[in-house]
């Protein structure tokens, strides 16, 4: 099942209203429209008829895929810095659904589930296009490490898997001061990447310090996470409309 709203809002750049349909709860093996709708960055991207311009709706989404066995929750990329209570959050509506209220059949398959909370839309397709290309991404996260390691202009970056082909993988670096490169790795020096180094005296990385939860990213150990604040988002990952929005549900065949 998915759960759609209809949405409405004055266009950023002209003031005229646009109107459009948003996802909020999207089953992407029934949608697979919108699972290429985020793979094109256009999922929850409505344009202007009157200037041409493209709004992102920003909000929480989850996303299912019953067929590779995918739980994804997405936050606002700001919510990051709530990200331990916000996993915690994740990976208790999984529980909830799948371990407890689901059928006896869904409850028996937990176990083999990816539960992940994401943080913005460049973290959302990067989880999809891994899946796509059969990458561990506790394997790539910590390849993010390495093309950080020893480089003090990349201290606080931001790098996200943009592109992923037979035998390379493309990485993005986005630094705080607005620089943005481009890593080109051979898929297998992302697969076999030796631990990333460490400061003295520091624990060694490793891919089980990133098991611990559903956020699975190199940034647990550089963001120090906040409480999150229960009014500024739904802590669970229920589906709750846009302001002004219709929400309708789509019922699977």
């Amino acid at each position: 099942m998915s759960t759609l709203a209809n949405v409405s809002f004055d266009c950023p750049s002209c003031g005229a209203r646009v109107h459009g349909e948003i996802g909020l709860v999207v089953q992407l093996n029934k949608r697979r429209d919108l699972a290429q709708a985020v793979r094109d960055r256009t999922f929850n991207v409505l344009p202007c008829a009157n200037c041409g311009g493209r709004t992102e709706v920003v909000r929480t989404v989850c996303l299912t895929d019953f067929e590779r066995r995918l739980w994804l929750v997405v936050y606002p990329a700001w919510a990051e810095a709530h990200w331990r209570d916000l996993a915690g959050a994740v990976a208790r509506g999984f529980q909830r659904n799948m371990e407890v209220a689901a059928p006896t059949f869904l409850r028996e398959q937990a176990a083999s589930w990816q539960v992940r909370v994401a943080f913005g839309p460049e973290a959302m397709r990067e989880k999809l296009i891994l899946g796509d290309a059969g990458l561990d991404d506790h394997v790539v996260e910590l390849a993010k490490l390495t093309l950080l390691a020893g480089r003090v202009d990349r201290i606080g970056a931001t790098v996200f898997v943009t592109e992923v082909a037979d035998d390379h993988v493309v990485f993005r670096v986005s630094t705080p001061s607005g620089r943005v490169e481009e890593v080109d790795l051979a898929r297998a020096a992302v697969r076999d990447a030796p631990p990333p180094p460490t400061a003295m005296g520091a624990a060694a990385w490793s891919a089980t310090d990133l098991e611990v939860d559903p956020f699975v990213s190199f940034r647990r150990w550089f963001v120090v996470p906040r409480a999150a604040d229960p009014l500024a988002f739904d802590l669970e990952g229920k589906a709750y409309a846009h302001a002004g929005g219709n929400p309708r549900l789509e019922w699977d065949d």
